[in-house]
């Protein structure tokens, strides 16, 4: 992995709690509906200005956030990310009220590790080693340490 980019995943996950935390203050003012109706919203907005950014000056980006769609290569299963979107933004700052932050994030965490190794095997070739199991095992052993009263 290029250690330039290693930052990155960190300030994601900040981001992911600041996400969740803030909707569930919109979600007690507004009720989780229209908290992520607003995500939705701000969400649109956002991306249709950056697309627009990366379409007049797409020099300036990596290669990867160039637009090439062309809705004759759209296919059924390109919504399923959008779906998915929608049930962590609405589904987190909801659990986050009923077990806590903690225990929701380490939770997400430990699934992330465990649906990643197996995307990894599955869809990118990469063998299950020995110290994916055991990472994978800890991490679902801090869900068991993080959820234990």
């Amino acid at each position: 992995m290029n250690h330039a980019y290693a930052i990155f995943p960190l300030i994601l996950g900040v981001f992911a709690v600041l996400q969740a935390a803030l909707n569930r203050k919109i979600l007690g003012q507004l009720g989780l509906t229209y908290a992520v109706i607003l995500n939705a919203s701000v969400l649109l907005i956002v991306a249709s200005t950056f697309a627009a950014i990366v379409r007049f000056f797409p020099d300036a980006f990596p290669g990867d956030f160039r637009g090439r769609l062309a809705l004759s290569s759209v296919r059924w299963w390109f919504f399923i990310p959008g779906c998915c979107g929608f049930l962590i933004v609405s589904g987190i700052p909801w659990l986050m009220g009923k077990i806590g932050a903690l225990s929701v994030f380490v939770s997400l965490v430990a699934a992330q590790v465990v649906a990643s190794a197996a995307w990894d095997a599955v869809f990118e070739g990469q063998p299950v080693s020995a110290s994916r199991i055991a990472g994978s095992l800890l991490a679902i052993a801090a869900v068991a340490l993080v959820s234990w009263k």
